[in-house]
């Protein structure tokens, strides 16, 4: 008969731990991806446009920081 491994609590709370910080991170990517869509389905229906675009961009640039960092995870 096999003993199990005791239960190590510092594992368990890392797991949670990079399972939060995973979960976080996938809604602001989510989050940032749709103010950019926003943002562009303004800036094609705005006088103002340009600012319109240039927030999109701005979006998009976060976004990416977060899927860098969920990539950085996996």
């Amino acid at each position: 008969m096999r003993a199990e491994p005791p239960d190590n609590k510092a594992t368990r709370f890392h797991d949670t731990k990079r399972q939060r910080t995973e979960e976080n991170l996938r809604a602001a990517f989510a989050g940032e991806s749709q103010a950019k869509r926003r943002s562009l389905y303004f800036a094609q229906n705005a006088d103002i446009a340009e600012g319109f675009e240039t927030l999109a961009k701005a979006e998009r640039s976060h976004a990416n920081s977060f899927k860098k960092a969920l990539d950085a995870l996996e």
